[in-house]
C-alpha cells in the first residue's frame, strides 16, 4: 500500500479488503472497520488542516497512500488495537445530481449550461477509469456527486463502484449492465447538417475531435432532406395548484413549492420556445443562404451551356455555307439541328425555372425578416423573470411562516395575502405563455413548416438541373467535336477543289472569269471557316475560365 494508487488499484485494494467497501451516502464519508460512517462532524473536520479522525482512526492528511478518481487514501492507525486501514471519500456538499434535480428550478431538467458542466465533467472520469482499465457500468444521477469549486462552478465526481469491473488488455467493453431505468438505445437517423451557414458532412465513425466546436449559441442545425412533420419543442405545461382558502400553514408552504417549481419551469419553456425560434429562424436564413448559392451556381452552368450553343449554332451555319447543297447528303445534321433545338429548349426552360425558385426564395427571405424583427422585440422572457422573482419572494417567506409554526393575527393575514398575490402573479406568467409566447411559436412554426417544403421541393429541382446540365454539357462538347470534325473535312474537299480548277486549262469561250470567281470565293470560305475554329478553340478557353469563377452575387 506504500506504493502511489490510481483509480484501477484503489478498486483493487478495497476488493481484496472486505471489511471495507465504496460508501454509497449521497455526502461521502469515512469508512471504519465495520463498514459504517462517522458523523457529520468527522466530514466536516475532513475538510480542515492537521491530523483527523473519526471514532476509530486517527489520521493525518499530509500522509497520504493514494489518489483514486473519487476517494483518497490515507495511512491511518486504530484507537484500539486494530491495524485495518481506512478509506476516506471526498466529502461533496452539493449532494447528488439527482438531489439536484428536486430542487425546485431543476424539476424539470437542468439547464443546457448546467448540463455540459455535468457532461464534460463525467466524461473526464470516464476517461480516467478507463485510462486504469476499470469501467463503471451504472452511472446515473444517484451516483454523480457534485462540489462547487472557488470560482463557483459545479463540479460532477463518480460514486459507487458496486457495478464497476476491471478490464482485461485489449478488451472491449460491450456488455450490458447497470440500472434498467437508464440504458437507452440510440439510433441515428440519415440527417442533412448545416454548421455556420454551410453544409457539414458527418460520418457515424468520425472522431469527436473532428468535429466543429459547438456552443448553445453555435450549434449544429439538423435539416430534414424531405418535408416532415415539424416537432419543434416537446413541453407540457406544468399543472399549477391553487391555495384553498383556509389557512394552513404547512401546507401553504408545501404547495408555494409546487407553485414556484411550477413558474420556474413555465420561464424555461419560455426561454426554450424562444431559443427554438431563433435556431429556427437562424437555420432558415442559413438554408436559403445555401440554395441561393446553388441557384447562382445553376445559372452559371446555364450560362456555359447557353455559350457552348450558340457556338454549336454558329459553327452549323457555317457547315451549310461550306457544303451548300450537298449539306442534304449529310443525314447527321438533321439529327444534329434537333439535338441542339433541344439543348435551347432545356436552357431557356431552366433559365425560367432558377428565376421562380430565386423569386420564391426573396419572398422567404422578406417574410423571415418580418419573423426577425418580431423575436428581436419580444420581451415575454423578461416580464415571466419577474415575475418568478415575486413568486419566489412569496414562496421563501411562506417557508419562513412555516418554521414559526404559529403566527400572530397580523402575520397570518400578510401570509393570506401573500397566497392570493402568488396566485395572481401565477395567472399572468400563465397568460404571457400561452397568449404571447405560444402563439408567436406556433405561428412561426406553421410559416416554416410551408418554408421547408418550398425548400425541400427548390432542393430536388436544383439537383434535378444540376445533373440535366451535366449531362447537356457533355452532350455539346460531342456535338462540338462532330461538327469541327465535318468542317475539317469541307476545308480538306475545299482545298482539292482549289487545287482541281487552277490545274483546269483557260478555256477559249470567255469563261475566264467565271473560274477566277469561283476560286475567290472558296478561298474566302476556306478563310471563314479557319475563323470558325478559331472560335471554336476562343470557345473552349472561356468555358475552361468560366468554370473556375464564382457566380455573380455569390
Amino acid at each position: 500500500m506504500e506504493s502511489e494508487l490510481n483509480a484501477g488499484n484503489l478498486l483493487r485494494w478495497v476488493n481484496a479488503a472486505p471489511p471495507l467497501q465504496f460508501p454509497r451516502n449521497t455526502h461521502g464519508g469515512v469508512g471504519d472497520a465495520e463498514g459504517g460512517f462517522a458523523e457529520s462532524r468527522c466530514i466536516q473536520a475532513f475538510l480542515r488542516a492537521g491530523m483527523q479522525s473519526t471514532v476509530n482512526y486517527l489520521w493525518s492528511l499530509s500522509d497520504i497512500l493514494g489518489q483514486g478518481a473519487t476517494a483518497s487514501v490515507y495511512k491511518a492507525r486504530h484507537k484500539g488495537t486494530s491495524k485495518q486501514k481506512v478509506l476516506v471519500m471526498e466529502y461533496c456538499a452539493g449532494g447528488s445530481l439527482l438531489n439536484v434535480l428536486e430542487e425546485s428550478e431543476n424539476a424539470f431538467g437542468l439547464s443546457e449550461a448546467e448540463f455540459l458542466i455535468v457532461l464534460e465533467s463525467v466524461v473526464g472520469g470516464m476517461n480516467q477509469l478507463r485510462e486504469n482499465g476499470v469501467v463503471h457500468r451504472d452511472i446515473k444521477p444517484g451516483n454523480i456527486m457534485r462540489v462547487v469549486g472557488d470560482d463557483g462552478q459545479s463540479i460532477y465526481k463518480l460514486t459507487d463502484f458496486g457495478a464497476a469491473r476491471e478490464l482485461e488488455d485489449n478488451e472491449q467493453f460491450v456488455s450490458l449492465y447497470g440500472t434498467e431505468e437508464y440504458l437507452t438505445d440510440i439510433s441515428p437517423q440519415n440527417q442533412e447538417f448545416i454548421y455556420e451557414g454551410h453544409r457539414l458532412e458527418l460520418e457515424l465513425s468520425q472522431q469527436v475531435q473532428l468535429l466543429p466546436k459547438t456552443t448553445e449559441d453555435r450549434p449544429i442545425i439538423l435539416v430534414s432532406t424531405k418535408p416532415e412533420v415539424l416537432i419543434g419543442v416537446i413541453y407540457k405545461e406544468p399543472e399549477i395548484p391553487l391555495f384553498p382558502p383556509t389557512f394552513d400553514i404547512i401546507n401553504d408552504a408545501s404547495l408555494a413549492k409546487t407553485v414556484a417549481s411550477a413558474v420556474h419551469q413555465l420561464l424555461r419553456i419560455t426561454k426554450s420556445l424562444m431559443k427554438c425560434q431563433d435556431l429556427i429562424l437562424r437555420g432558415t436564413y442559413w438554408l436559403i443562404a445555401i440554395l441561393k448559392k446553388e441557384c447562382g451556381t445553376i445559372h452559371q452552368q446555364l450560362t456555359m451551356l447557353n455559350l457552348k450553343l450558340s457556338f454549336c449554332q454558329n459553327t452549323m451555319v457555317q457547315v451549310h455555307k461550306l457544303y451548300g447543297p450537298l449539306t442534304q447528303d449529310l443525314t447527321e445534321m438533321g439529327v444534329l439541328h434537333v439535338k441542339l433545338q433541344s439543348a435551347q429548349e432545356f436552357i431557356v426552360t431552366g433559365s425560367h425555372s432558377v428565376q421562380s425558385i430565386q423569386k420564391q426564395l426573396e419572398q422567404i427571405t422578406t417574410e423571415w425578416c418580418q419573423y426577425r424583427d418580431l423575436q428581436h422585440a419580444d420581451s415575454t422572457v423578461g416580464k415571466v423573470d419577474v415575475l418568478l422573482k415575486k413568486v419566489s419572494s412569496i414562496h421563501h417567506q411562506l417557508r419562513k411562516d412555516r418554521l414559526k409554526m404559529k403566527l400572530p393575527y397580523n402575520d397570518e393575514q400578510i401570509h393570506k395575502f401573500e397566497k392570493i398575490k402568488m396566485g395572481m402573479h401565477t395567472k399572468k406568467v400563465q397568460m404571457l405563455v400561452r397568449e404571447d409566447c405560444v402563439q408567436k411559436y406556433q405561428k412561426l412554426l406553421a410559416s416554416t413548416k410551408e418554408w421547408m417544403r418550398i425548400c425541400c421541393e427548390t432542393r430536388k429541382q436544383l439537383i434535378t438541373f444540376k445533373n440535366q446540365s451535366v449531362h447537356c454539357s457533355q452532350e455539346l462538347e460531342k456535338h462540338e467535336v462532330h461538327l469541327k470534325k465535318i468542317l475539317d473535312q469541307g476545308l480538306l474537299r475545299l482545298q482539292a477543289e482549289q487545287q482541281s480548277v487552277t490545274k483546269i486549262p483557260a478555256p477559249s469561250d470567255g469563261s475566264e472569269q467565271k473560274c477566277m470567281d469561283m476560286t475567290i470565293r472558296m478561298k474566302q470560305l476556306k478563310k471563314e471557316m479557319e475563323g470558325v475554329l478559331w472560335e471554336l478553340e476562343q470557345n473552349n478557353l472561356i468555358i475552361e475560365r468560366l468554370s473556375v469563377q464564382k457566380p455573380h452575387g455569390v
